[in-house]
């Protein structure tokens, strides 16, 4: 059963071009997405650091330093987009690389 999830963000509180969304085939993909953005992101502020290390913590800030960050996922029981806002999300990244880290 895939899990349908848009991800939609606004990067700059007050201009409305800043709105943008993102669109993943399970929820798990949407995770691995949003990690890769803020490796990406650390990478390009820290171009002369050959490993880059970083902790929970830094990947909720940067999910929070969003203005606004919520999902949409598909139900197909209900056949309908369920909401779901940004502290959801940082408890599914968190249980998500725990499970990667080996740890139940």
């Amino acid at each position: 059963m895939t899990q349908h999830t848009i991800i939609l963000t606004q990067s700059h509180a007050t201009r409305k071009e800043s709105r943008s969304w993102e669109d993943y085939q399970t929820l798990h993909l949407a995770v691995e997405g949003v990690i890769s953005k803020f490796e990406t992101k650390l990478k390009e502020l820290n171009p002369a650091v050959r490993n880059i290390h970083y902790d929970i913590n830094d990947l909720h800030t940067y999910i929070d330093s969003f203005p606004d960050f919520c999902l949409l996922i598909f139900d197909p029981q209900s056949q309908s987009y369920i909401p779901h806002d940004r502290e959801w999300f940082k408890t599914k990244v968190f249980y998500q690389l725990k499970k990667a880290a080996g740890h139940r």
